[in-house]
């Protein structure tokens, strides 16, 4: 019984020590599973062509630094797609998102109907992120620690029946959709500013979407669900941590549609969107 019990010890402090960033009470979860985004990089568009993911790894005496780079996206959360990095649990995350247009629109003369017109769909995600060690029945364990710009400018638009303002395929109404309008706002010195409208407003970034893949089938990236996906709260910010429940082998965490601000919600369909 006693080299029994000095195994059973030696487990729970292994384990222990693996979960060092994942203490939580009160959640009924076979295991928590943690690794940290140091800084959520939404990256600006980049070439088409679908070359391998970059992912770069720097030791460090206490944790790995990992950074990942996607050369294409995923537009569902998706259980099947072939992971593009993997972490351990503790890494330090930096991962590079674009906006949920993919860029497409830069300034107030991109109309949305034709910018995106050719695009595959909306909210490119960059993942799935392998959590080594991560399994169905865990908690994965986000915090979120940066958000840093890779652009000086945000936009936000109004896209015919998209959104709450406007009639839309699952709410029909008789008017017709408002005009097609796009406003630019330039982000310096921690504040954004649109000069039409004569408004300033802080820079306050969060993660529009933030999951990790469903059991068994994949989902719009439009969506929230048990899973995460598309939550669009402004809680979703530097400082603050997000608990996943995973349903699949090493997670296959989600993340992108970064935003510069926003209230509670995406009254017009978006927020401030910026890579």
């Amino acid at each position: 019984m006693t080299a029994q019990n000095d195994r059973l010890k030696d487990d729970l402090a292994a384990a222990l020590s693996r979960l060092r960033h994942a203490d939580v009470e009160g959640r009924d979860s076979k295991d928590e599973t943690s690794f940290e985004a140091l800084s959520m990089q939404p990256l600006a568009a980049m070439a088409s062509s679908c070359t391998p993911t970059m992912a770069r790894r720097e030791m460090t005496p206490e944790r790995t630094h990992v950074e990942v780079e996607p050369r294409d996206y995923s537009y569902v959360f998706n259980p099947y797609r072939e992971p593009i990095a993997e972490v351990n649990p503790g890494d330090q995350v930096v991962i590079h998102c674009n906006d949920a247009f993919e860029s497409r629109i830069q300034s107030e003369n991109d109309i949305p109907s034709e910018a995106l017109a050719t695009a595959k769909f909306l909210n490119p995600q960059t993942g799935p992120i392998y959590i080594a060690g991560a399994e169905p029945g865990d908690t994965l364990v986000v915090h979120i620690k940066e958000i840093e710009a890779t652009r000086d400018f945000a936009v936000s638009c109004l896209i015919p029946y998209f959104g709450g303002l406007t009639s839309t395929i699952f709410t029909r109404t008789l008017q017709e959709p408002l005009p097609e309008k796009v406003w630019v706002w330039r982000l310096s010195d921690g504040k954004l500013h649109n000069d039409r409208l004569g408004v300033e407003i802080p820079w306050r970034p969060f993660m529009g979407t933030l999951a990790v893949a469903p059991d068994q089938e994949a989902i719009t990236a439009l969506a929230p669900g048990p899973f995460g996906g598309n939550m669009d709260v402004p809680h979703v910010r530097p400082g603050n941590t997000v608990y996943l429940p995973v349903w699949n082998e090493g997670g296959l965490f989600y993340t992108g549609d970064t935003h510069a601000n926003q209230g509670e919600g995406e009254l017009c369909g978006v927020g401030l969107e910026i890579t």
